[in-house]
């Protein structure tokens, strides 16, 4: 379900994936988990499509996400998983509201 977002929207998996895998699996397991597969799916469609990559934009994406890399580590790590679980469920209902 999370691919086939990815697959129409070109991002999203995350959101779909984390909160259904952390009904079953501890959220620093199901976290990774997600990070792993949306990192194997981005290289597969990085291989096939190289040449209709914008560098300028890509280089722009990554600088702007890496400062919140360590945040969700130590989050991950030494987070209440209750407290985590509970953000993560209102922020995804809360993505439902925006628009």
């Amino acid at each position: 379900m999370a691919t086939r977002v990815r697959s129409t929207f070109g991002f999203g998996e995350a959101l779909i994936a984390v909160p259904l895998l952390a009904l079953r699996l501890p959220v620093n397991t199901a976290a990774p988990l997600a990070v792993l597969v949306s990192t194997v799916i981005a290289g597969v469609v990085l291989v096939q499509d190289w040449r209709q990559v914008q560098v300028r934009s890509a280089i722009g994406l990554i600088l702007s996400q890496l400062p919140g890399i360590p945040l969700g580590v130590l989050l991950l790590a030494r987070g209440n998983q209750h407290v985590v679980k509970s953000i993560l469920g209102i922020l995804t209902i809360g993505f439902r509201f925006i628009r």
